[in-house]
């Protein structure tokens, strides 16, 4: 979930870890924190495909509950800004909503992408979003913060830890030394799974 506004590439990384259990300073449970060396592998990168209909754009479909409209959707903001985690941005879909529309958390989240409550105004504003649990809208304004956050700390787990505990809950972790989250992991792992579907060119 998406607890404060923000001002977020897919870092693959091969790690050597240790795993420890610490308090979370943030939140009222305990979370479990990996301690690695940072060794940069290549990322992979996936040929797309051009579906029917759609000549001249090549577009990426994975095996997942959300219409191709919308993953094309994802696609386009991702290339609008300069923004290459396609697979990220649906990972982290399943991770917060299941690919629910209309859910709403206890913690007053909504939709697709989770967005926070707290966030509604200023993205109102900034992105002229009138709906938040309209799909498109609200994966526009999830897209928007988690791309922001990308640029801003050029790492996408970090990214995923400002996405999901805000950024100043995200920069206790940090000074911390915490660079990795059960929540940033998950979604990491989730996008390295993905399978991608076929379709008709």
């Amino acid at each position: 979930m998406i607890v404060a506004g923000v001002s977020v590439v897919r870092s693959a990384r091969e790690e050597e870890w240790t795993q420890t259990v610490i308090t979370d300073p943030i939140v009222d449970h305990n979370v479990i924190i990996d301690g690695y060396s940072n060794v940069q592998k290549p990322e992979e990168k996936l040929e797309p495909t051009v579906a029917a209909g759609n000549e001249g754009k090549s577009y990426i479909y994975f095996d997942v509950p959300l219409s191709d409209e919308l993953q094309e959707y994802i696609q386009d903001l991702c290339g609008e800004y300069e923004f290459p985690q396609f697979d990220t941005v649906i990972a982290l879909i399943e991770q917060e909503s299941s690919f629910r529309q209309n859910v709403v958390s206890s913690t007053e989240d909504y939709g697709l992408m989770q967005i926070n409550k707290i966030n509604h105004e200023w993205l109102k504003k900034e992105l002229g979003v009138q709906n938040i649990t309209d799909p498109k809208e609200n994966i526009r304004c999830g897209v928007y913060i988690l791309q922001r956050l990308y640029h801003k700390y050029g790492d996408i787990e970090q990214a995923l830890i400002a996405y999901n505990r805000g950024e100043t809950g995200a920069a206790k972790l940090f000074r911390a030394g915490v660079y990795r989250t059960e929540y940033s992991a998950s979604i990491l792992d989730r996008a390295a799974t993905l399978q991608r579907r076929e379709t008709d060119e």
